[in-house]
């Protein structure tokens, strides 16, 4: 009974630690562990400074989100007024290419700036 609810335990835990690497929350979840035991007197002590660290490393991560979800977007709008038939559902950071890239084909479909052939843009 004692292994089953170990090794069950161990389950949860790998769970729990494999959804926090999907969410990209590993290093918040790492320092709240580490705060509620290892330097759990200085988390007493210091409590307003630890969990302003906690909030502004939660705030990344929520950052981090926000990116991935605007470069998921600009890659769809790109690929649909370039008009590509296949479409490819990978995220990847924010570059200043997509932006411009993406800036430049909106432009020429608007009639702002004179039409372009894609000038370097993928």
């Amino acid at each position: 009974m004692i292994a089953f609810l170990m090794i069950a335990g161990l389950g949860v835990l790998a769970l729990l630690s494999r959804f926090a690497v999907l969410t990209r929350m590993t290093i918040p979840l790492l320092y709240t562990v580490s705060m509620l035991t290892v330097f759990h007197g200085w988390y007493r002590t210091h409590t307003v400074l630890a969990d302003r660290i906690l909030f502004a490393l939660v705030g990344l991560v929520v950052l981090s989100w926000l990116l991935s979800l605007i470069r998921f977007v600009c890659d769809l709008v790109t690929s649909i007024f370039v008009g590509k038939s296949t479409f490819t559902f990978h995220i990847e950071f924010i570059t200043f290419r997509a932006f411009y890239c993406f800036w430049l084909i909106a432009s020429s479909q608007l009639q702002i700036i004179e039409p372009v052939n894609n000038r370097g843009c993928r």
